[in-house]
């Protein structure tokens, strides 16, 4: 497969590190790392700002997930209030933002969490999977040198959380979380944690008992995750050593079964359908490309991984350096092509890029 590229005109994009669409198509949903959102219009290729941090305090965004009927938006995060790390949630009405309502389309949840990061948030892709029936969960982490992770079920009806809410310690910072059945077919979450260390513990419950098992064996300092729509099993790169890791049958797959990519790889995305992902990260190589590779669905070699980085990625239109990361992608409902979100921590500098698999169904 080959791809091609188009970098969206999307001025004073701050560090872009997260992206999702709306079920219907018409618009993605953007997150800085800090303060703000954009709302990606697909048809017009323009997007709108929204700043939703409070007062002075900077607001930290983590992740976002959208309802299966595209109702509602969740995004996740945390401020500083005071001294202490307090966890945030907002609600995204579908709804308001298609009436023009701007700003008042995003409601802070009365739902906090004093001391912790909310850092991720899933929903599982079959309606009957996960805890509660389908309900998402949002992953928290605490500490700096000693960390504990948290996995809270959230009630869309109320925008709190009840049901489950389990917790564990961890050897690293946990980033993001997703779905992966167990042994039996049954749901389970797999949690990411690469910040200041490496570890990915994942929960299940059997015959109704829940239980945290380790992820075991060698493992590297992994970032992001995603689960298939199936829920037999998820994703997850290794950002220190280039692998890509798999975990299926409530199990990480060895070190030795990993396909090895070349570069930096940080995040991986599927599709709706789940026939393909992409798999980015940190630019690299002379001249420079931005990383990308494309995983198709349980063609897991590094025969069967196909490398199609963007070329030209360090002139115009992109003027990308070494330090840019391609930090998330998200597939376009219906079509064979979508978003990427870029930035540079270093300079703030970020992009939305618009890919298309020049052999499959067009976007546009």
């Amino acid at each position: 497969s080959t791809y091609t590229y188009t970098r969206g005109a999307v001025g004073g994009l701050g560090d872009a590190h997260v992206v999702a669409f709306h079920p219907d198509g018409s618009y993605a949903i953007v997150l800085e790392r800090s303060n703000d959102v954009h709302v990606y219009d697909w048809a017009s290729g323009t997007a709108m700002r929204f700043a939703v941090r409070v007062g002075s305090r900077n607001v930290q965004l983590d992740d976002l997930v959208l309802s299966h009927d595209g109702t509602t938006a969740w995004i996740v995060g945390y401020e500083r209030v005071g001294t202490t790390d307090t966890g945030i949630l907002i609600a995204f009405s579908d709804a308001a933002y298609r009436r023009g309502e701007g700003l008042a389309s995003f409601t802070r949840s009365a739902t906090t969490g004093s001391g912790e990061r909310l850092s991720g948030i899933d929903i599982p892709r079959a309606p009957s999977g996960g805890p509660g029936g389908g309900r998402p969960v949002v992953l928290s982490q605490s500490g700096s040198s000693s960390f504990i992770a948290r996995l809270r079920e959230l009630d869309p009806a109320t925008g709190m959380f009840s049901g489950l809410f389990v917790a564990r310690a961890t050897s690293a910072g946990c980033d993001d979380l997703a779905f992966s059945n167990n042994e039996f077919g049954a749901w389970g979450i797999v949690v990411a944690c690469g910040s200041s260390g490496a570890d990915m513990p994942y929960y299940t419950e059997i015959a109704g008992v829940g239980e945290w098992r380790a992820s075991g064996g060698s493992l590297g300092n992994v970032s992001r995750a995603d689960g298939h729509p199936s829920g037999a099993y998820a994703l997850v790169p290794n950002w220190s050593s280039g692998s890509l890791r798999r975990h299926e049958a409530g199990a990480l797959l060895g070190s030795s079964a990993s396909p090895g990519l070349a570069g930096t790889v940080w995040d991986v995305s599927f599709s709706a359908e789940g026939r393909l992902a992409l798999v980015t990260g940190r630019a690299g190589g002379s001249p420079l490309r931005g990383t990308i590779y494309e995983y198709r669905h349980d063609l897991y070699s590094v025969a069967e991984i196909t490398d199609v980085s963007i070329e030209g990625f360090g002139g115009p239109p992109y003027s990308a350096t070494s330090s840019t990361y391609l930090n998330d992608s998200a597939f376009r409902p219906g079509c064979d092509g979508g978003l990427l979100v870029a930035g540079n921590t270093s300079a703030g500098t970020g992009m939305v890029i618009e890919f298309q698999r020049t052999d499959g169904t067009r976007c546009r």
